[in-house]
């Protein structure tokens, strides 16, 4: 990897997949960003870290200069259409810009699919009328949740984003995939709500979102990812309708409802079959 060439292209290659990253940032605070990034890995190219941003922006550079793929170019520019997005509905947010900020300068844990996964979860708190109030709100028991919003209310609802990579060549029956999942998202419920009076968990949620499930596995437990928010897992915790991230076609990367992928798969089988019949 030409580390040089990387600084020298890197705003341009920005503004060619993610250009709504310049409402929050600057172009100077972007030159920040690469120059920690390489300081951080002294010069080298770096593949793994759980795929942070600094991560994914190496994958981007290679994708762009090689043109033989486009799934990194896909989820960047999918995190421009959310950034967009936000800033319609939520314009000039300081507590946005600064998890945004979080995000990119965590070199160490920060999954990239976690974050475009936090501001979809952002996106739809938005349309539920409630307002961006804080990242990392911290609450009385000493724990923080991921972010705060305010309801038309007044009142607060908090909520974490629990991101399940779930590997497909694993997956042997519905049983097996409600355990996994009941217990990942009752246990960060539960850690973040340990010793809270249960007045005060009542404003604190989970927005569960997932990653690596196929078409197949999504129709055979479609009844349990549309009701994690009811009474389908034995634990108790107040959660959020189930999310799937989707690169569907290899064409566009999104985040789906279960419902919407299903949907989408049928129309995709009524387009292939109305093809063959002309």
């Amino acid at each position: 990897m030409n580390i040089k060439l990387i600084k020298q292209n890197t705003l341009s290659i920005l503004k060619t997949y993610v250009p709504n990253l310049l409402i929050y940032l600057s172009e100077t605070e972007i030159e920040s960003f690469i120059d920690k990034s390489l300081d951080f890995t002294n010069g080298k190219e770096v593949a793994k870290m759980n795929g942070n941003f600094l991560v994914s922006f190496f994958l981007l550079v290679r994708e762009h200069k090689e043109n033989k793929s486009s799934v990194i170019r896909n989820e960047f520019e999918y995190m421009n259409y959310l950034l967009g997005k936000f800033n319609e509905v939520n314009p000039n947010s300081r507590a946005f810009k600064n998890f945004l900020i979080a995000v990119i300068y965590d070199f160490r844990q920060n999954g990239f699919l976690h974050a475009l996964g936090e501001i979809s979860a952002c996106l739809t708190l938005l349309d539920y009328d409630c307002k961006f109030s804080t990242y990392e709100k911290k609450i009385t028991n000493g724990k923080s949740i991921d972010f705060e919003f305010i309801k038309k209310d007044g009142n607060p609802i908090l909520f974490d984003v629990v991101t399940i990579n779930f590997d497909s060549s694993k997956y042997e029956n519905p049983k097996g995939l409600q355990s996994l999942v009941c217990k990942r998202i009752s246990d960060k419920f539960n850690n973040k709500t340990d010793s809270l009076e249960e007045s005060d968990k009542e404003n604190i949620y989970i927005f569960p979102i997932f990653s690596g499930l196929t078409i197949d596995i999504i129709k055979e437990n479609k009844m349990f990812l549309n009701n994690i928010d009811s009474d389908v897992c034995p634990s108790k915790f107040n959660c959020f309708e189930a999310h799937i991230f989707a690169n569907l076609d290899s064409q566009y990367f999104n985040l789906f409802t279960t419902n919407e992928i299903i949907e989408l798969d049928k129309k995709k089988a009524k387009n292939v079959r109305a093809k063959k019949r002309y």
